[in-house]
């Protein structure tokens, strides 16, 4: 319901944790926070992890961090810091 509101291809439903993973998927337990943002971003955002899973070689159940960061902070990110990969 939270995402009732989304215009296709203008909006998009953001989550996080991210849908792809076992915290933020359809069976995560506490539910992910959710939220209607900008489509363009929220699909950007999507390439960005699908290009740190695949850059890292990751497969399922393997453990990462993530640590969300306020664009307004002007701190630089990183999507490419892998563990032993």
């Amino acid at each position: 319901p939270e995402c009732q509101d989304r215009v296709p291809g203008v909006t998009a439903c953001d989550e996080y944790p991210f849908w792809a993973t076992m915290q933020g998927g359809p069976s995560a337990v506490p539910k992910p926070h959710l939220d209607v943002i900008s489509y363009l971003d929220n699909r950007d955002q999507g390439l960005r992890y699908g290009n740190f899973v695949q850059n890292c070689h990751m497969t399922t159940g393997d453990k990462f961090l993530g640590i969300p960061l306020a664009p307004d902070l002007g701190i630089p990110t990183q999507t490419r810091i892998c563990n032993g990969h």
